[in-house]
């Protein structure tokens, strides 16, 4: 016979986005009242349990690392390879009114906007109609040392960083289910960053993380000219720290799609969790894990254990 404490009371459960913003766009287009209403509408349609994942063939790398993730979360998941201009052939997209897909991956920004008119008006209204979003990664992004702008979508990217540190969360961002934000990860895994420069209101930073450009000055309190030698000449070090977007959402302000970009892989492990967390925001909570944890505990440990490691009330509060 097992007894529960009154004292250990559940819970509510949290909703999966708290606030309207989270899953509300709205516009700023003179067509934004009609189209707003509409998707307030359409995001009500029901959608399959389903992620469309749009890679080039040639991506072994990056398709095995998607695949991983989504099956180890049990998500159906289905694979579509790009071609040049409207050669690509995507599946179909609705059946009988039922969206079957949630949430759709792009391996990159660049093959996003490079779509045939056809196809990426096929995509973005699809999006529009079932009130789903995008994920865009960026590691086949390479624009060497200067940024690169999309005009189209009023935002920057730098590719290529490396050695970035202090990653830190953002803790008011939107999509933050799963993933809590508080603390500071100094030692980030040695990957190819990509950061973010965004110039729309539309746009909230996920994630933060720290460059450190290590600068040397020569500094001499006397000077002889005629000779140019320098006298007690000192060498200063100094280091610039510069503060990066690696992880933005779009909320949908800007064109009624709401988006997530990554500026790394999901080798590094918040990575993983902010792009389960994504996959929960883009789909309207369609593929979103239930918050809900249980805790196994062995009975011995309770009744039988030895004094000092038996279980006692206060340590299961503390689990709880």
């Amino acid at each position: 016979m097992y007894h529960a404490s009154n004292d250990l009371k559940p819970g509510k459960r949290t909703p999966v986005f708290l606030e309207e913003k989270c899953y509300q766009p709205r516009f700023t287009s003179s067509s934004g009242l009609r189209e707003f209403q509409e998707l307030e509408f359409n995001a009500t349609r029901k959608l399959e349990k389903r992620v469309l994942v749009a890679i080039r063939q040639t991506s072994i790398t990056f398709r095995s690392e998607i695949a991983h993730v989504l099956e180890a979360n049990r998500l159906p998941h289905q694979f579509v390879y790009l071609e040049i201009g409207d050669k690509t052939l995507f599946p179909e997209l609705t059946h009988e009114g039922l969206g079957r897909f949630s949430t759709v991956i792009f391996e990159s920004i660049k093959f996003y906007l490079s779509l045939g008119k056809a196809n990426r008006q096929l995509i973005d209204q699809y999006c529009r109609q079932f009130g789903i979003g995008i994920v865009l990664m960026t590691e086949q992004e390479n624009y060497g040392p200067n940024a690169h702008t999309f005009d189209e979508l009023h935002l920057r990217i730098r590719t290529g960083l490396s050695d970035l540190q202090n990653v830190e969360l953002n803790p008011s961002a939107c999509i933050l289910r799963l993933t809590r934000a508080g603390g500071i990860i100094e030692k980030s895994p040695k990957i190819k960053w990509n950061t973010f420069f965004p110039n729309h209101s539309t746009y909230e930073a996920v994630e933060f993380a720290v460059q450190e450009i290590a600068t040397a000055t020569l500094r001499s309190s006397k000077q002889n000219r005629a000779s140019e030698k320098f006298e007690n000449a000192v060498l200063e070090e100094k280091v610039a720290l510069t503060k990066h977007i690696a992880v933005l959402t779009d909320l949908g302000h800007l064109d009624g799609i709401r988006r997530v970009y990554f500026g790394g892989g999901l080798s590094f492990w918040l990575h993983k969790l902010l792009f389960i967390d994504a996959l929960a925001f883009l789909s309207r909570g369609q593929i979103a894990h239930s918050l809900e944890r249980r805790i196994l505990v062995d009975i011995d440990d309770i009744f039988v254990g030895k004094t000092g490691t038996r279980m006692t009330k206060e340590d299961v509060q503390v689990c709880v």
